[in-house]
């Protein structure tokens, strides 16, 4: 069995933007921090699949991806992970 990367990335609803740098999450507070302690509300925390998309690009739950075997012209998938 294949193991894959546990890896997060960060996206910020009010700046509509993602995160870069180093995070921690508090388990008690559930804060999501930087790395000098800064505070960050607002925060969604989308998990790498371990999956990559024909351009070599890491995909990560909640990524919008074009179906490119469909037989429809357009159609696009949510990626969810399980559990």
């Amino acid at each position: 069995m294949k193991c894959t990367e546990t890896k997060f990335r960060a996206y910020c609803t009010k700046s509509k933007k993602f995160l870069k740098g180093d995070f921690s999450l508090g388990i008690e507070s559930g804060q999501f921090r930087g790395k000098y302690g800064e505070v960050f509300e607002d925060v969604i925390l989308q998990q790498f699949t371990g999956l990559k998309d024909i351009y070599g690009n890491d995909v990560y739950e909640g990524d919008v991806l074009r179906n490119a075997t469909s037989k429809r012209k357009e159609e696009y998938t949510v990626v969810k992970v399980p559990g």
